[in-house]
């Protein structure tokens, strides 16, 4: 299953922006092709559930940002990003 949300593209696009990486960077370290990443980014193209894991995990994600992208993933149990200790 794939997902298509405008909402999910644009967190990614924030956490892009934040992360001041380029698209090719996180194409690069997340191993989603440079094209596909632009499509999902552009809403050309829905992300498959792996490619979501390898995007979240290639931006260092907040244990907030993670909760939201385990909120959008249909398969959680198999592909919930595991959660960081938010401190005191």
């Amino acid at each position: 299953m794939t997902t298509s949300n405008g909402e999910y593209r644009e967190f990614l696009w924030k956490c892009l922006i934040t992360s001041g990486m380029t698209q090719y960077r996180l194409a690069e370290l997340s191993g989603v092709g440079p094209t596909t990443l632009n499509r999902i980014l552009n809403g050309r193209r829905g992300a498959t559930e792996t490619q979501v894991m390898r995007l979240a995990l290639a931006l260092v994600l907040s244990p907030r940002q993670k909760r939201f992208v385990n909120e959008h993933l249909d398969s959680a149990e198999y592909y919930t990003l595991p959660a960081d200790s938010e401190g005191p």
